[in-house]
């Protein structure tokens, strides 16, 4: 797989130097927006529906693979230079005991599209409750669940057994509905349902429950913001797009207004011009670094690097992450788990070929649930689930170990001792998290050089709520799997093969299931909260609730950064709905400022502008009441010669 991605990245990298040459350019934009993934796609998309805009969509990688389209390879994709930025934590003092060094590999995707062609297609709103929290946190009802809803339904082409008008939408470009293939997520729901639980619609309002996992899927294929969102608006006039652009720096002049980017791309630098709004959208991990590089964010930390500041500001704090726990594997007496050794053939990839059906069109977990622990019901937050569980019906193939250890990061040695009774055998998988961890982590450059790695530390399971929660959440999973008639069904019974790493401890106990969720821990790769929405007056806070970032004017960030609290479950659904609801307050804002402004056209200021000026944030500076005439800087298109200010 990685010399097939490499082959195609190669390849399609030479076409687009070939053809940039042929092209030409063409700097001076409306708007520039950076990063093409979840949240970028959408943006770019609805913003070039407005024919009178010119929008420039920037991407660090270039063609998703075709391959990637497939849900059975999901797995196969991570951790390969061509189609993933390949971010790795610093050691984690308290979990990784299967990682090299205690340190997580965190992919990122790096194409058009993004991480939406690497992830597990999972589509998860997260409770309603995490939405109205939002509204709570920022002071804003408009983040609520209910005012969120439009934005929901507006991405969604929803095809599913909960086709409720009120809930889900079935005009949007993103096909959600369950696989074709979903082997024993019946036995799943009805042990859930044994203990108490609804199944229920994970994407509507509710609080625990069940229900098969909804996908991003479209005839069996990966419906993710490619192909759903920038497949076709690409072919717009108005809509730029550079592949293989990897953005340095915002520029910023001495207005403390963002006029424009400058990038590398084919061996050269440019730089390109916002007469509107610079747009960041690079991610949880991307986007810090960007606007640390270009003076925003923490003082202390800038002043380190010699980074002339432009706004102090909490960027990158705030890091929140779902940290798992794989609990099995449980192993069954029927051939009833999808089992790739037997069941991805010759035979059912025609079937996939043919008819977009099969176990081709299904990945590693195939249903969810939501449950809430003692510490929320004791906070008296039993409608607000803080524990999230998939269910996994794979089978333990032969080459599971290798193709863990690429995928997470996971040193191999430890997944063969591990799984090493247990391979041919059909078996079931739970894959538990804490929803709503309390630990907070952060991202930091190291340099200021763009290409170097970046200090990532999630400080998994550093609050002391959040171990407590996963061990109670393991105990409950594991009674679900064995104690249930469902699955006694099948037979279902926990490896007696320990954790490497906890064989000295009292197997079952809780200090082995403590053991176990430090040692066999995974990310999920929903990292979040880097560049946070909230009130000026918010610590924590580095964009307002219109996304504009605080000091800095037509500067706006719309990606799962801004997420103040990471919700229960994936974080693809709701990153997709901020940005649909991103793309929605620019054109309110921008539509109203052309009709006020006709005549004025905003253009970057000359190259003295990189004398910067620096703004302290402090709580009596609000941006919301800088007035209109402020927010874009008259002046002529500078001369451009060799992508550079002259």
């Amino acid at each position: 797989m990685g010399a097939f991605l490499a082959s195609w990245e190669g390849g399609d990298r030479f076409l687009d130097k070939f053809a940039s040459k042929l092209h030409g350019r063409h700097d001076t934009f409306d708007f520039i927006v950076v990063g093409a993934g979840s949240a970028g796609a959408v943006v770019a998309n609805r913003l070039s529906e407005n024919p009178n805009w010119n929008i420039l969509l920037i991407e660090a990688g270039g063609e998703p693979a075709p391959v990637q389209a497939i849900p059975l390879l999901t797995m196969s994709f991570n951790n390969y230079k061509s189609s993933d930025w390949q971010h790795y934590t610093v050691p984690q003092n308290n979990a990784g005991g299967f990682h090299h060094n205690q340190q997580f590999l965190w992919s990122q995707g790096k194409s058009l599209g993004g991480s939406s062609n690497i992830n597990h297609m999972v589509y998860i709103r997260g409770s309603p409750e995490d939405f109205n929290n939002w509204a709570n946190v920022t002071q804003d009802s408009s983040w609520n669940y209910e005012n969120l809803l439009p934005y929901f339904r507006k991405s969604e082409d929803y095809d599913g057994e909960w086709n409720d008008p009120q809930i889900h939408g079935t005009d949007g470009p993103i096909r959600v509905a369950p696989p074709d293939y979903h082997p024993l997520t019946q036995y799943f729901i009805g042990a859930a349902k044994e203990l108490g639980y609804t199944h229920l619609d994970l994407n509507g309002y509710h609080a625990e429950g069940v229900d098969t996992i909804q996908y991003a899927i479209r005839h069996g294929q990966r419906d993710g913001a490619y192909n759903s969102y920038l497949q076709h608006a690409r072919f717009r006039d108005n809509l730029r797009i550079y592949k293989y652009g990897v953005v340095n720096q915002i520029l910023i002049n001495n207005h403390n207004r963002a006029y424009g980017v400058e990038f590398d791309r084919h061996g050269r630098r440019w730089s390109a011009f916002a007469t509107k709004e610079v747009i960041i959208s690079a991610g949880s991990i991307q986007t810090p670094k960007l606007l640390m590089l270009s003076g925003v964010g923490p003082r202390d930390h800038l002043r380190r690097l010699q980074i002339p500041m432009k706004a102090n500001l909490p960027v990158g704090e705030n890091l929140q992450d779902h940290i798992s726990a794989y609990v099995g594997p449980f192993n069954i007496d029927q051939p009833r788990s999808l089992m790739l050794d037997r069941d991805a053939s010759y035979k059912s990839f025609l079937q996939y070929i043919s008819n977009g059906e099969g176990p081709f069109t299904s990945m590693l977990t195939q249903a969810a649930g939501t449950f809430s622990s003692s510490w929320a019901k004791a906070q008296g937050q039993e409608s607000w689930p803080d524990i999230y569980t998939m269910f996994s019906s794979f089978g333990i193939h032969q080459g599971i170990a290798n193709h863990f250890s690429h995928t997470f990061g996971i040193r191999e040695d430890k997944l063969k001792e591990f799984y090493g009774p247990s391979v041919g055998k059909d078996a079931i998988t739970l894959v538990v998290s804490v929803g709503r961890p309390h630990s907070r982590g952060y991202v930091r450059l190291s340099s200021t050089d763009p290409n170097s790695n970046l200090i990532i530390d999630p400080k998994y399971y550093e609050h002391p709520d959040d171990l407590p929660r996963i061990v109670e959440a393991i105990k409950f999973n594991v009674k679900l799997a064995e104690d249930t008639y469902a699955f006694k069904k099948l037979g279902s019974r926990l490896t007696s093969n320990p954790i490497p790493g906890c064989k000295t401890v009292p197997f079952r106990s809780d200090a082995y299931w403590e053991c176990l969720a430090r040692n066999y821990a995974v990310t999920l790769f929903d990292f979040v909260g880097t560049a946070s929405m909230g009130t000026i007056t918010d610590p924590k806070a580095v964009v307002d609730t219109q996304l504009r970032v605080f000091g800095i004017q037509n500067l706006r960030v719309i990606d799962a950064s801004v997420m103040p609290v990471i919700p229960v479950g994936n974080v693809q659904a709701a990153t997709i709905m901020l940005a649909e609801k991103g793309a929605d307050m620019i054109k309110e804002f921008w539509l109203g400022q052309d009709i006020l402004n006709e005549v004025s056209t905003p253009s970057p200021l000359s190259s003295d502008s990189m004398n910067l000026s620096i703004v302290e944030i402090t709580p009596l500076l609000n941006t919301s009441s800088i007035p209109n005439e402020f927010l874009t800087v008259p002046g002529e298109t500078p001369e451009i010669q060799d992508g550079n200010l002259i």
